[in-house]
């Protein structure tokens, strides 16, 4: 997949705007092939997790002014919503990431469906995304499970796929965490077995 770009731009994905609506034809798909850029970079960010039918839907457009764009449905290449985009803070460079960037609303698409959002000047493309009223079902399963990959002092191997990012049980040798003491008072009489759990924000800190 092609790398995406973190934009940082305050209220860009809050403020409210209207997009007029002009559906126009779409290039061929060899066309769209030839248009890909040499290092790789996407300038159309979407939602890589996908959107609600009902819900706002919003891209994002990097380093490029109020631009035309298509919303096109992956399974046939047909343009389902075109639209321009609106800068951001009227062109302004954003001091956090250096970019400037326009919102390009697409909420008015609401069909269940696998889509991209193309530049049918430059033909560039977004990565593909998903509309649907269960996108969001195994993104939760998955935050939880990384709830279990990430516990603390004990061993997260199960024999499965999620084995990738498994570790072995750490940190319960002597003066650990199985036998912390007070910092101000590490006499063995303050030891506490304070072994599971979850640390803080990739320390080794619990509170």
């Amino acid at each position: 997949m092609r790398s995406l770009r973190i934009l940082v731009f305050g209220v860009l994905f809050m403020s409210s705007t209207t997009i007029g609506v002009g559906v126009t034809n779409a290039p061929t798909a060899s066309a769209q092939e030839d248009a890909t850029q040499a290092d790789g970079t996407v300038t159309i960010l979407v939602d890589q997790f996908g959107y609600l039918p009902t819900a706002a839907k919003v891209a994002i457009v990097v380093n490029q002014p109020a631009t035309q764009l298509e919303v096109r449905r992956m399974s046939d290449d047909v343009v389902v919503f075109s639209g321009r985009s609106v800068p951001w803070n009227r062109g302004a460079i954003d001091p956090a990431s250096g970019d400037s960037g326009s919102r390009f609303d697409f909420s008015w698409v609401t069909a269940e469906g696998d889509y991209e959002i193309v530049n049918p000047v430059t033909l560039e493309r977004s990565d593909p995304f998903t509309i649907a009223r269960d996108v969001y079902d195994e993104l939760l399963d998955t935050a939880l499970r990384a709830f279990f990959l990430n516990r603390a002092n004990t061993s997260t191997f199960t024999g499965g796929p999620s084995d990738a990012w498994a570790g072995p049980a750490a940190l319960i040798g002597p003066g650990q965490d199985t036998e912390a003491r007070w910092v101000d008072d590490p006499t063995p009489g303050t030891a506490r077995d304070l072994s599971g759990g979850w640390y803080d924000a990739g320390d080794t800190n619990k509170y």
